[in-house]
């Protein structure tokens, strides 16, 4: 979360010195950057729901999301291993993230809704995960950027 990247980046260089400063620069998020790209991975996961509850979990994309869902919980809990530490999302994983999906995916298994293969599932959630999340980080980059330019431009100070 925003801060938490400016209070650690000194731990974490000495850490990981190879790591270039490129990185280290880019670690530190804005709030509103982090709200709303919580936003619309919840919009993600909202739309896979609504296909899940209309097929009663049946639907592909909905188990694809849900697998995704885990994944990247346990993705917040290496990012801890990495961090030797707390980093953000890592007590939201353990408390929602991780329970929720390991409990909604055993009543999509145990409804028998599951008919792909589960080794496929799980290799399409894992593959897709990350680059859903870095989509949503590049979208969240150029909304703030056009927005930042609209403000400019109708700042008549700038005219």
């Amino acid at each position: 979360m925003p801060g938490w990247g400016a209070r650690n980046v000194d731990r974490l260089r000495h850490l990981y010195p190879r790591v270039p400063q490129r990185f280290w620069r880019r670690l530190d998020l804005p709030a509103v950057h982090v709200r709303v790209g919580i936003t619309v991975m919840g919009l993600v996961f909202l739309v896979a729901a609504a296909l899940g509850a209309r097929t009663d979990g049946r639907a592909v994309v909905y188990q694809v999301v849900l697998i995704g869902f885990g994944v990247h919980g346990l993705g917040h809990l290496g990012q801890a291993l990495l961090a030797r530490g707390y980093t953000p999302g890592m007590i939201t994983s353990v408390l929602v993230v991780l329970p929720f999906s390991i409990w909604a995916w055993r009543v999509v298994e145990d409804s028998g809704a599951v008919t792909a293969n589960m080794g496929v599932l799980i290799t399409v959630g894992v593959l897709l995960i990350t680059p859903v999340i870095v989509g949503v980080h590049l979208a969240v980059f150029a909304g703030r950027r056009l927005v930042g330019r609209v403000r400019q431009w109708q700042d008549p100070r700038h005219r």
